[in-house]
Parts: C-alpha cells; sequence; structure tokens
C-alpha cells in the first residue's frame, strides 16, 4: 500500500513543479504521457507516479520506451482545491487555446487555468514534435468522489479500445459527448491515442496502488518493460481486488449537469456501477427531488462541493454492436456524411461536421456512433459530429 507516499509533506517536495518524471531512451522507441492533477484535489497519482519511478519496480535501463510524467493544474495542487477558477480538464477547447496561443495575456479573461493551458500546451507540443512519428500514447490518472471500482473512461476511437480492452475492469465509452474540453479529446484530435484511468475514491488509500499497477501494466501491452505471468497476475489482482463488477464495455445514456448555486445534493450510499431503476430518487437540489430518467448502472456520482457532473447512467454495451461499428468504420464512409441533408463539414477541421437537428433527427443518435461519430448539441439548432476512428 502506498499510504506512505501520499503524506502532504512528501507530496510538497514535488509538487511545484510541471515535469515530475522525464526518461527519454530515443526516438526508435514508443512514448507515453501520463498526466496527473489534472484536478488538484486527487493527488494519489502523483504519489503513485513518485513511488513507481523512484523505486526497484521500473528501472530506466530497462525501460524500452521514453516516459514522460506531467502535472496538470499545479497552482490547484499547491490549493488542494479541483481548480482554482475554472476545472482544467475542461478548458481544451479550440476557441481557448487560440486565445492563450495567440492574444497577448492582458486580454485574457482572469481565469487561472488559462495560463495552466498556456503552459502544458506549449509541453505537450514539445513532446508532439519530438516523438510523435513513432507511437506516442497518453494517459490521464484521476479519482472520484465516491467510492469506486477503477475503470477507463475513454473516446470511442478504434485506437483507444485496442489499448484499453487489454484491461479487466470496466471500458466506460463516449464520454466526450457529455464533457467540454477535456484534454484526452484534444490529444485524439492530434492523432493519438488517450485513456483516462479512474483509480477508485479521492482518500481511498489504495488508489494510489491500482494507479501503479495500471500503469505498470500499460507499460507491459506498450512493450517498454517486460513482465513475467505472475507479476501481472498480481497487477491485475491489485486492480479488480475487493470489487464486484462486469469487465467490458458501457456507455453513457445520461448525464445530469449541476448549475451554481442549484443546492445539488447525491443521496447518500451511492456507488459507481450500482444499479439504479427509473424513477429512483437519486439527488435531490433546490427545485426538488431528483430521479433516474432511466433504469441502468449510476456512474460517477457527485459527492464534492466543486464539480458540474452531477451523476452519469451507463449501460452495458454488446460484442455484437463493437464489432458491427469496427467494420463500418473500416469502410471510411467519412467522406459520404457531408452529403447527408443538413450536414456541412468544418471549415478548420475535416472530421468535424454540423448538422441541423431538425433534419438529422431521423437518424438516431446510435446511427452516428455505429459510424464512429460522436453528437454534441452545441445549441438549439446545431449538432456537433465528431468523427473518432
Amino acid at each position: 500500500m502506498l499510504n506512505e507516499f501520499k503524506k502532504k509533506e512528501q507530496i510538497d517536495e514535488i509538487k511545484q513543479q510541471r515535469v515530475l518524471r522525464k526518461y527519454i531512451k530515443g526516438n526508435d522507441f514508443p512514448t507515453l504521457v501520463i498526466t496527473v492533477c489534472m484536478h488538484g484535489n486527487e493527488p494519489a497519482a502523483l504519489a503513485a507516479m513518485k513511488l513507481l519511478f523512484s523505486s526497484d519496480r521500473i528501472l530506466e535501463g530497462d525501460l524500452r520506451g521514453n516516459i514522460y510524467v506531467l502535472i496538470g493544474n499545479v497552482e490547484a495542487l499547491n490549493r488542494s482545491q479541483r481548480f482554482v477558477h475554472k476545472d482544467f480538464n475542461r478548458v481544451w477547447s479550440r476557441e481557448n487555446l487560440d486565445l492563450v496561443r495567440h492574444a497577448p495575456k492582458e486580454e485574457w479573461p482572469e481565469i487561472h487555468e488559462l495560463h495552466e493551458l498556456k503552459s502544458m500546451d506549449h509541453l505537450i507540443t514539445s513532446i508532439v514534435a519530438k516523438h510523435g512519428v513513432l507511437p506516442l500514447v497518453f494517459l490521464d490518472l484521476h479519482t472520484t468522489s465516491a467510492d469506486s471500482a477503477p475503470f477507463i473512461p475513454f473516446n470511442d476511437a478504434i485506437m483507444n479500445r485496442k489499448l484499453a480492452e487489454n484491461f479487466p475492469i470496466p471500458l466506460i465509452l463516449g464520454i466526450e459527448e457529455f464533457l467540454d474540453g477535456p484534454l484526452m479529446s484534444y490529444v485524439n484530435d492530434l492523432g493519438f491515442p488517450a485513456l483516462g484511468f479512474e483509480a477508485g475514491r479521492h482518500d481511498d488509500p489504495f488508489s494510489a496502488d491500482r494507479h501503479a499497477a495500471f500503469v505498470e501494466l500499460f507499460l507491459y501491452h506498450l512493450g517498454m518493460i517486460y513482465l513475467t505471468e505472475n507479476q501481472i497476475h498480481e497487477l491485475k489482482n491489485t486492480l479488480i481486488l475487493g470489487f464486484k463488477f462486469s469487465a467490458g464495455f458501457y456507455e453513457i445514456i445520461y448525464r445530469h449537469g449541476v448549475f451554481p448555486f442549484s443546492g445539488f445534493k447525491m443521496a447518500p450510499g451511492f456507488r459507481n456501477f450500482q444499479e439504479v431503476e427509473r424513477n429512483q430518487i437519486l439527488a435531490s437540489d433546490q427545485s426538488g427531488e431528483i430521479s433516474a430518467v432511466q433504469s441502468g448502472l449510476i456512474f460517477m456520482p457527485l459527492y464534492q462541493t466543486e464539480g458540474d457532473d452531477g451523476f452519469f447512467i451507463i449501460r452495458p454495451v454488446s460484442g455484437f454492436w463493437l464489432w458491427i461499428s469496427t467494420q463500418l468504420r473500416r469502410l471510411n464512409l467519412l467522406r459520404w456524411i457531408a452529403y447527408l441533408p443538413g450536414v456541412r463539414v468544418d471549415t478548420l477541421n475535416p472530421r468535424i461536421f454540423w448538422a441541423n437537428p431538425k433534419i438529422t433527427r431521423f437518424f438516431p443518435r446510435e446511427i452516428f456512433h455505429l459510424l464512429g461519430f460522436r453528437v454534441k448539441r452545441t445549441s438549439s439548432d446545431r449538432l456537433m459530429l465528431v468523427f473518432r476512428e
């Protein structure tokens, strides 16, 4: 257990710098970029990476690849807050990136996370320039406010699926439809695979152990370290020990958003992947009780004062659906989507399409999912279709 490495005085020694660890083997090797503390109140991954790359578990001389461990929101970590002004995992939009890249700082809004964005964007751009020819993969490590088995959230791209399916835990598809500006969507838009990993509750003393086990297994699957069968078995047991869940793919079917000063409060006792029934009371706010709009599994219920995602509802995805979607994506239908009524291609990004929902309502969301598109409503008269291979 990594409890002793989570003590505040030990974390204080390292949390000021953006680059926590860096190991460079050479340009002929794959590269893994790990981000920790995108939220400043989630230090378990920081402690885990400090231990993992400072002990004999991972020896630099044995590495067959390049590794960067980056701290996300440095100032929020200093304050032990989720964020300073705005969730740092919601600011990676095209508009914000254009702002911090081209506008003078005196023209920026008074949002601290824009300064963090400029710094980290510059660093990621430099890493991509140096290592972007050979395999380059990103991991974003997190914890949750509710009791939870570990899980992997990711955008539904085939390159992400291939990495995620190596792990015997829940794999959550399509979270980008419900979040604005996450780092991993930005990375996918650059053309590189990216996975999140949620290790458990913030203050669960075993969350750091799961982070370390996950990263070690991930390095193995990338071919960057060697593990014996016994070591692999032990690391997988670290991930799943103490939890009852069904591994495999799930999709998000509903999000309940939280507005400032709404008085949102989850009903006590919910944990990730717990079954809920339609009309079951899940939370309350100033308007009264909040019930489940449909049956499924509750996902990421909010048990902290910060954050605007009250809870999600998810459901399993069948293997047949995954197979069909893979075959359809191989047909390269991207170029034909713009010929659908009410659809036009984005002027700057050929993988983004804009659709009139009044016209495309005849095409269910699931059809777009099968073809590799994620659907986001940006206004009452416009949908954004984001293509993921």
